[in-house]
């Protein structure tokens, strides 16, 4: 093997190596489980994360809301949150309160937005905070509203968490760096072709 594919596949495995795969969460409450108390914790990857359910105020003023916990691993950041709906039922409006606590180094709270679950829809989840670090983080249902009072709702949801990678600068400048030298090999590798193939042939 010359030393030009050498360089060539120095560079190659470089850059494959720069993008990363993720194995992004997929989670459907009909599937694998109500979350119910105690609340579940999720590990997320890098892509969108997605967890469905259904959360319901009945006529007889029983409520099923949904919370979960999810872990935003090291080297990644939250970068957005979107939830999607679908609501049925009796309520001509309907709305969900939902609160994002960051867990440590004590439990707080980021907002309480009350969000319009009327029909069917998707809207951007606190857009005003991210991106948000590596952490363990809870959304928490905090409670709905709906009018008429004697009535009564359904609802199906997404939550898609969508997580993106941080660089780190110190690997990255010394891969630039490796990437840099390999070119500059093949350069002078193609500089020094080009001169011997220009050089005038001693013939006997």
């Amino acid at each position: 093997m010359n030393r030009l594919r050498v360089s060539v596949m120095v560079v190659g495995l470089i850059a494959a190596g720069s993008v990363a795969r993720g194995t992004p969460l997929s989670y459907e409450e009909s599937v694998s489980g109500d979350l119910a108390l105690p609340s579940p914790t999720f590990l997320l990857d890098i892509g969108a994360n997605t967890i469905s359910g259904t959360t319901e105020w009945k006529l007889s003023g029983e409520m099923d809301l949904d919370t979960f916990l999810f872990v935003v691993p090291s080297g990644t950041v939250l970068a957005s949150i979107n939830f999607a709906f679908g609501t049925t039922g009796t309520a001509i409006e309907a709305g969900l309160f939902y609160l994002l606590f960051d867990t440590t180094p004590v439990e707080s709270a980021f907002g309480d937005p009350l969000l319009d679950v009327t029909g069917t829809g998707s809207v951007a989840f606190l857009p005003g905070i991210f991106p948000l670090p590596a952490d363990t983080y809870k959304l928490s249902s905090g409670g709905a509203s709906k009018n008429p009072a004697l009535s009564a709702f359904s609802t199906d949801y997404t939550w898609t968490l969508n997580v993106a990678s941080v660089p780190d600068s110190t690997s990255t400048l010394g891969l630039l760096g490796v990437a840099w030298a390999g070119l500059a090999s093949i350069g002078r590798l193609l500089r020094r072709r080009a001169a011997l193939s220009c050089s005038p042939r001693r013939t006997s």
